[in-house]
């Protein structure tokens, strides 16, 4: 008799190999030789980006399948391939996996607590600890956990992960016609090329077997999108993944406690004008409520970072951030602007002779060098700005977390039912 089974698996990479994915890929083979079956799709799901010890992705794995085999039948088949993905390519301290094997959903709310917070896997280890395939779990727990209790019901992605062939690890990625087939097939994916700075995104640069990962709303465009691209390569194989990625959910609904960890969403009044670092990094001070907060927003946003520059005292705009460690300062991922104060600065008054004015010292106005003409009130400039009343403003699209919902999705709700799709695919038959 069949009975259903939710499988989850978590951090079996580390940064000299191994990838999550090709491991979950591998077991899902195994499971259907064994005349296992699916029930939907397998699942990639992004936790919180902010947590301290997160692996490179920081991605969990889960399926559903129905089986006539037992429970230690089902646990030797995982053990063994995870095993073999991890032991010699991976030092213990870069993978940690754990594997978990339950006959029932855990509660949804773990899910969202995993995406949104900070969890302990100290608080789940009573009740899950015998239903460990690895032995005694690692902090893992809470994603193999989460992976299984995960909620799509309001909105969700693919993704198209095709993996190499052993010898061919460790090469270079080649990809002749990234750019050419986004600009062709507009909706057929999305984050897979930054316009901004030219780079295709795709194609990880490290040694792992993922070739190479396409994202997009629908599964047939993304087999017609891989199927064009230009790749000379022999791949293995190729699995699609339905995901929480570019949706949003790690972002705390307004007016949420600000703990550490956690990216929240807020209204906020700038209080002191941006301040460009060493590196061009840009530093703000912001009102939220009665609270005061550094504002940081880092180089690498690019074009973030040039809108903020843009900003000025007493503008208001609506952040979604992650709050530090101490609580004290948040790292912006993007803003909308709300409402924009008038945009003048202040300058040296021009002198009747045609000289600029220079500052007379403190309280003192302005002085001309060339006659004895002054001035206690300085000229006003207007200052032109980009920066639109309700217009969001994005990372670039290399420096975007999984997580964030790109401009493409800004307004997209993904809840169509999904017909029965060919998910796994061997390529050398």
């Amino acid at each position: 008799m069949k009975r259903v089974w939710y499988l989850g698996i978590d951090d079996t990479d580390g940064y000299s190999g191994g990838c999550t994915t090709y491991t979950m890929s591998r077991v899902i083979d195994k499971l259907m030789e064994n005349h296992c079956e699916l029930i939907g799709f397998p699942r990639l799901i992004r936790l919180n980006p902010n947590v301290p010890f997160k692996t490179r992705g920081n991605g969990a794995l889960s399926i559903e399948f129905s089986s006539t085999l037992n429970y230690e039948q089902i646990a030797e088949i995982v053990r063994n391939i995870v095993e073999n993905d991890t032991q010699n390519i991976l030092e213990p301290e870069q993978a940690q996996p754990c594997a978990i094997l339950l006959d029932k959903r855990p509660p949804v709310r773990i899910y969202w607590d995993a995406v949104q917070k900070f969890l302990d896997k100290a608080d789940f280890l009573e009740k899950y600890r015998e239903k460990s395939l690895l032995g005694e779990p690692s902090r893992a727990l809470v994603g193999a956990l989460s992976s299984i209790a995960v909620d799509l019901s309001d909105d969700y992605t693919y993704e198209l992960l095709a993996y190499r062939k052993k010898e061919n690890l460790g090469k270079e990625r080649v990809i002749g016609n990234i750019k050419e087939m986004v600009i062709q097939f507009p909706d057929h994916t999305f984050s897979s090329y930054d316009f901004e700075q030219e780079r295709e995104l795709i194609a990880p640069s490290g040694p792992d077997p993922v070739f190479l990962g396409i994202r997009g709303e629908n599964v047939e465009k993304l087999k017609v999108f891989f199927s064009e691209l230009d790749i000379e390569e022999e791949l293995e194989s190729y699995t699609i993944f339905q995901t929480n990625q570019a949706t949003g959910a790690h972002v705390l609904n307004p007016l949420a406690d600000i703990s550490p960890y956690t990216v929240i969403s807020a209204d906020c009044e700038i209080v002191e004008a941006p301040e460009i670092l060493q590196g061009g990094h840009v530093m703000t001070l912001i009102r939220m409520g009665y609270e005061l907060k550094t504002l940081m927003c880092f180089e690498p946003t690019k074009q973030l970072t040039h809108a903020v520059r843009q900003l000025f005292k007493g503008d208001t705009i609506f952040i979604h951030a992650a709050v530090s460690e101490d609580g004290t300062s948040l790292s912006l991922e993007e803003f909308m602007l709300v409402n924009l104060v008038d945009r003048k600065i202040a300058e040296s008054p021009m002198c009747k002779c045609g000289t600029r004015m220079i500052s007379a010292g403190f309280l003192k106005g302005y002085k001309c060098k060339n006659c004895s003409n002054r001035s206690w009130k300085p000229n006003y400039r207007k200052v032109n700005t980009f920066l639109q009343i309700g217009q969001r403003y994005y990372a670039s699209a290399s420096a975007q977390r999984h997580l964030t919902r790109p401009s493409s999705r800004e307004l997209v709700r993904n809840r169509k039912k999904v017909s029965e799709n060919q998910f796994r695919v061997n390529l050398n038959g």
